[in-house]
């Protein structure tokens, strides 16, 4: 990993755990755009349920769809 994954990591999980959702959604949506496969942010969803949502149950569920549109993504991608 790159120093920079490493501390936009780093950046976007304190701001999970000490602000409120209406600074730390845009700044993980920012990141997801910005920085090619930035999976970190599946691991903050999964932070941000667990700590303000209803568990992991919808977090599994939403991970699962996310696996599984992989190849279409792929294939719309080169289409």
């Amino acid at each position: 990993m790159s120093n920079k994954r490493i501390t936009v990591s780093i950046v976007l999980l304190l701001l999970v755990i000490f602000l409120p959702y209406y600074f730390y959604l845009p700044a993980i949506l920012v990141a997801v755009i910005i920085i090619l496969f930035f999976w970190e942010a599946i691991v903050l969803g999964f932070l941000v349920d667990i700590l303000y949502g209803s568990g992991i149950y919808y977090s599994l569920i939403a991970l699962g769809i996310l696996v599984a549109t992989l190849p279409l993504r792929r294939f719309i991608r080169y289409a």
